[in-house]
């Protein structure tokens, strides 16, 4: 079923009920938060309306229904083929479905990008055990949040169409690959430099070896 929640801003942005969960975790949702669908009469806090998804949580006295107004009352000056984005600005509604598309190809691998930021976390971990590691560890455990974020992100744009969480997914998993890629680029150059080491010490070995094979060669020589 389409619900409307409202945000900070008054902005009223769509989601599918079945997201409730993602919404509440990435703190747009809260319990207090107004929510509306077209089988109410007017706007209800969400954890009235999803009581599974905030339990214990004691409910404010609700509003009078005079005090409530439905998205077709407060939005009655924007086209039916446009809605509200969460920023306050007007998102076309081919837009919120491109988003949506756009959005679910990077949702539908948020399990293995879960899966990496879990292990990347217990990577950094185990490197903060040690001295040496302790200086690095931060590397991969902010990588592993990076990607848990993105796919939370993600999964919530799916869902809701939003340009914004569109935008921090994509941001989250820009910064990752920076990371990632900047460290990968100071191991290699480290690398680097040690082999290059290695074959500057071996190579003035091998000439310093000849040069003294020579110069015993030319003392063995009789007058």
């Amino acid at each position: 079923m389409q619900w409307y929640y409202q945000d900070e801003q008054g902005g009223q942005t769509p989601f599918d009920e079945n997201y409730i969960a993602a919404l509440f975790s990435e703190n747009r949702i809260k319990s207090s938060t107004l929510v509306w669908n077209d089988t109410l009469s007017g706007w209800i806090p969400a954890a009235e309306a999803f009581p599974e998804a905030f339990p214990g949580i004691s409910l404010p006295p609700s509003q009078p229904p005079a005090a409530r107004q439905s998205p077709a009352t407060t939005e009655a000056q924007i086209p039916p083929t446009t809605l509200t984005h969460s920023t306050g600005k007007v998102v076309n509604q081919e837009l919120r479905e491109l988003v949506k598309d756009f959005a679910s190809y990077i949702s539908a691998n948020r399990f293995w990008m879960k899966l990496f930021g879990v292990l990347m976390i217990i990577a950094g971990a185990f490197q903060a055990l040690t001295i040496v590691g302790l200086v690095i560890a931060w590397l991969p455990i902010w990588s592993g949040v990076l990607l848990l974020k993105a796919a939370s992100s993600a999964l919530v744009a799916e869902s809701a169409g939003t340009v914004e969480t569109l935008e921090d997914a994509l941001y989250r998993i820009g910064v990752f690959f920076k990371i990632n890629g900047i460290t990968a680029l100071v191991v290699v150059i480290i690398y680097a430099v040690v082999i290059l080491g290695f074959l500057l010490i071996g190579g003035s070995g091998v000439l310093t070896g000849l040069m003294q094979s020579a110069t015993d060669a030319s003392h063995s020589q009789p007058f």
